[in-house]
């Protein structure tokens, strides 16, 4: 997905919710949201929680 505005406002505001996210991690999250998905799959176990967004670490065992 192209990296837009609404995009970019939405990584700044999660950049500002966190200490830890960095700005491409913050990116990709927004993208996500903005584009309104339901999972996001990553082997970063940094990235923490989203209330919208179920985020599945691959590395892990279902549980």
């Amino acid at each position: 997905m192209p990296i837009n505005r609404q995009i970019l406002i939405e990584a700044a505001r999660l950049r500002a919710e966190s200490e830890t996210l960095r700005l491409p991690d913050a990116i990709h999250l927004a993208t996500a949201r903005v584009h309104h998905c339901t999972f996001f799959l990553t082997n970063d176990k940094r990235l923490g929680t989203l209330p919208d967004i179920h985020i599945v670490i691959l590395s892990e065992p279902d549980v």
